[in-house]
């Protein structure tokens, strides 16, 4: 799930896409729609706050 997301907001940062398409991709639950996810190399899950 955090290398989808990760590469979602990647792919929103270099086609400088509209703040509000990852809050859209959610709420459409579509994951066609998201990015790709991005390899395993080096990234993890550091920290998960519950607020």
């Amino acid at each position: 799930m955090v290398r989808a997301l990760a590469g979602t907001i990647l792919k929103a940062a270099l086609n400088n896409e509209s703040p509000g398409l990852l809050q859209k991709i959610l709420d459409d639950k579509d994951r066609k729609s998201a990015g790709e996810a991005l390899p395993a190399k080096g990234l993890f899950l550091y920290k998960v706050r519950y607020l």
